[in-house]
């Protein structure tokens, strides 16, 4: 995917974190803390809710971009110019 399809794809973040829900969701979220699999998406903190016990997984969570304050959308663009690249970097 090239620059501009990139923005055309994902022209704010709540595209970029439709795309990472739907990608969560498609995998499958394991809870921390009690291992169940069955989750709610909370729309307003974008976040996995267990149904067994309530904690809270984040987006990011269990991912390269785990620890990091930067958007998704910045993570989205530095893996396309990364993998758009035939020597990367």
């Amino acid at each position: 995917m090239n620059i501009l399809k990139f923005a055309e794809r994902f022209p704010d973040e709540a595209s970029c974190v439709a795309y990472f829900q739907a990608k969560r969701t498609k995998e499958g979220v394991i809870c921390k803390n009690c291992s169940c699999s069955d989750h709610y998406w909370l729309h307003s903190k974008h976040m996995f809710q267990c149904k067994g016990c309530a904690f809270r997984t984040s987006i990011k969570s269990g991912t390269v971009m785990e620890n990091s304050n930067l958007s998704l959308r910045k993570w989205l663009m530095a893996i396309t110019f990364i993998s758009a690249t035939k020597q990367g970097f």
